[in-house]
């Protein structure tokens, strides 16, 4: 499937700190063959931003202890924002990611995989055609199930892409 370039550029949007970053991922992606060996790539990408966000999260807790301050008991509410941010960010730096690549088709599961977790409509688009192609859908189940990494991940932004469309309500 054919690949349109997004109209909006995330990376563009991106700090130079966060450029430097993606501009790092896209490099290691370039140097590899072909999708079956990218996707170690992205979701240690993923990994990173989760452990910098948490590491973020421990130390404003502490500064906020530290201030008098008591920690608020937001509960499962505050872990589906918190959920919701690190999808979004996800979103942002795949999508920045695949932009930079400027890859022009989808042509197999591990990349389809990634596309779905852009935040580039053009990408989802893309995403969405080849999945809807004879056997393709089945080749993704199986990326999926083959890596639980990933499948959290999806799931993640599944959630949060429903939440932002309104789907979630019941």
């Amino acid at each position: 499937m054919t690949i349109a370039r997004p109209a909006e550029s995330a990376y563009d949007e991106a700090s130079p700190e966060i450029r430097a970053l993606i501009d790092q991922v896209v490099s290691e992606l370039q140097g590899l063959p072909d999708w079956t060996q990218r996707p170690a790539v992205l979701v240690e990408m993923v990994d990173a931003l989760d452990l910098a966000m948490n590491d973020a999260e421990s130390e404003e807790e502490q500064a906020e202890a530290g201030e008098g301050g008591e920690e608020a008991a937001g509960g499962e509410e505050d872990e589906m924002e918190e959920a919701d941010g690190f999808a979004e960010i996800v979103t942002f730096y795949v999508g920045a990611a695949l932009e930079r690549l400027e890859e022009q088709e989808i042509t197999g599961p591990e990349q389809v995989a990634f596309y779905l977790l852009s935040c580039h409509p053009e990408h989802l688009e893309a995403a969405q055609a080849w999945l809807e192609q004879p056997g393709n859908e089945e080749r993704f189940l199986k990326f999926v199930e083959a890596n639980p990494d990933y499948d959290a991940i999806l799931e993640l932004v599944e959630d949060y892409y429903e939440a932002i469309s309104g789907e979630d309500e019941d």
